[in-house]
């Protein structure tokens, strides 16, 4: 009995041509095209492409990068929201995903727990005096919203 098979299936060196397979990677493009193609992804998605490497973290932590989603009017709405989640009652941040979930920032370590008001400036939040046990404070706090990180604001009054 032969194997009517046999004939079908070619030897491995004849299926295949051997071809040079060429990648191109990310590190070839030069800086300014790479912001550019950044610039032009969610905020959202910066988040996941920081955790590819040190390099992709640099570029979308930069402050070039910002800058130019600016120019380019590639900015992101966000809605973020400050609550008290029990049994904590010290109050979280958080910022609302365009899938509707509530991702946990960093919160506010200088946070007053009561009846602080907030501000939206342009790329920030201040966060202005409140109640500390009853007794009310002037302390103010600043979110940085693009890097979500927290500043304490000193000053001195008149």
């Amino acid at each position: 009995m032969s194997n009517c098979y046999a004939s079908e299936v070619p030897p491995d060196s004849k299926r295949r041509k051997k071809t040079k397979e060429t990648t191109t990677s990310w590190s070839m493009l030069p800086d300014e095209i790479a912001l550019i193609c950044l610039a032009h992804l969610s905020r959202f998605d910066h988040a996941a492409l920081s955790l590819v490497s040190k390099i992709h973290r640099a570029m979308v932590a930069s402050s070039r990068l910002f800058n130019l989603r600016q120019e380019m009017g590639c900015t992101d709405v966000s809605m973020y929201v400050c609550m008290k989640v029990f049994p904590n009652l010290t109050p979280r941040w958080f910022i609302l995903t365009p899938n509707r979930r509530l991702n946990p920032i960093p919160s506010n370590p200088y946070q007053v727990p009561d009846s602080s008001s907030f501000v939206v400036v342009d790329g920030g939040i201040f966060v202005i005096g409140g109640l500390i046990n009853g007794i009310p404070t002037s302390d103010v706090s600043f979110l940085d919203c693009y890097c979500h990180t927290w500043h304490r604001i000193k000053y001195s009054s008149p």
